[in-house]
């Protein structure tokens, strides 16, 4: 649990129940993908805007210094994390882990489809790919964590998106950190904590 560690480095941890977890899975997240669906919007971007309230609702509080919130996030929370960041400037640092790879490519090579229904957005591709998209956030510091070993992040879909999120940070080089666990698969790595506390720690308290 990153809570804990959080609090004892000297942060407000906030985590809110997206749609489908926690008290709110009483529907399914393939039924409520599809049912947002029905109408033309998205499960994802339901989650999106549950987390841009949730941040607007953490930027109010006293205990809360509005121009230092991050965002941290591992899988589906990760994939969440860096487009919350890419579409909401108040995020000024962002740590993901185990998500980040290319879309099309990741459809080449049939990986897609272990990925839940919540992640589909209709016409994303090909005008926005993941390295474009997280490539949002820059110069703002970045994270990417990445496990090898992960069918949901295979080395080739991984290469393309990293290729052109570097290519984003080529002004600010130091503001993006890549970890490339070579032997591990769908799963937070010790070298992964350690770096996104020190992300946090060398963007907000440092």
């Amino acid at each position: 649990p990153y809570a804990p560690a959080l609090a004892a480095a000297g942060f407000l941890a906030f985590a809110i129940d997206l749609p489908c977890f926690g008290m709110r899975q009483g529907e399914s997240e393939s039924a409520a993908a599809k049912r947002h669906g029905w109408f033309g919007r998205t499960l994802f971007g339901e989650m999106i805007a549950d987390l841009r309230a949730a941040v607007t609702l953490l930027a109010g509080m006293r205990e809360v210094d509005a121009n230092r919130i991050g965002a941290f996030g591992l899988s589906m929370g990760a994939t969440l994390a860096f487009w919350l960041a890419a579409l909401d400037g108040r995020i000024k640092a962002v740590a993901h882990l185990c998500a980040f790879a290319d879309l099309e490519t990741l459809i080449a090579l049939g990986g897609h489809d272990l990925h839940g229904p919540y992640m589909t957005v209709p016409g994303l591709l090909p005008e926005w790919p993941a390295g474009r998209i997280a490539g949002l956030i820059a110069p703002r510091p970045q994270l990417v964590g990445i496990g090898l070993q992960d069918p949901l992040t295979p080395p080739a879909a991984v290469g393309i998106a990293l290729a052109s999120l570097r290519e984003a940070y080529a002004r600010s080089p130091d503001a993006l950190a890549v970890i490339e666990e070579a032997e591990t698969g769908h799963i937070e790595a010790p070298r992964m904590r350690a770096a996104v506390l020190a992300l946090f720690c060398r963007s907000f308290i440092a």
